[in-house]
């Protein structure tokens, strides 16, 4: 498969997800805040460290984290303080 190919399939998935999370949130509604972002939280960062872990990119030198994923540690970090902003202005 080749990098187009991915790239299709990455905006298709991305697309599809950012167009069915108005059903879930809604479905979601009766759920506190405070818990929807403590499962996001913790779910995504299962998700990613298995994302980072599996192929190697964590731990890509032998133990030594390359920029790859010092980079994504601190998009990881930023993302999620981001989404508790959002939802901690929206409780107020």
């Amino acid at each position: 498969m080749n990098e187009a190919t991915k790239g299709v399939i990455a905006v298709s998935v991305a697309s599809a997800m950012w167009g069915i999370s108005p059903l879930i949130y809604r479905a979601l509604a009766h759920v506190p805040a405070l818990e929807v972002l403590s499962h996001r939280t913790l779910w995504s960062l299962v998700f990613f460290a298995i994302l980072l872990v599996g192929p190697g990119y964590l731990f890509a030198q032998g133990g030594k984290t390359d920029k790859l994923s010092k980079k994504a540690d601190v998009f990881f970090v930023r993302a999620q303080y981001a989404e508790a902003e959002v939802l901690y202005k929206s409780i107020l």
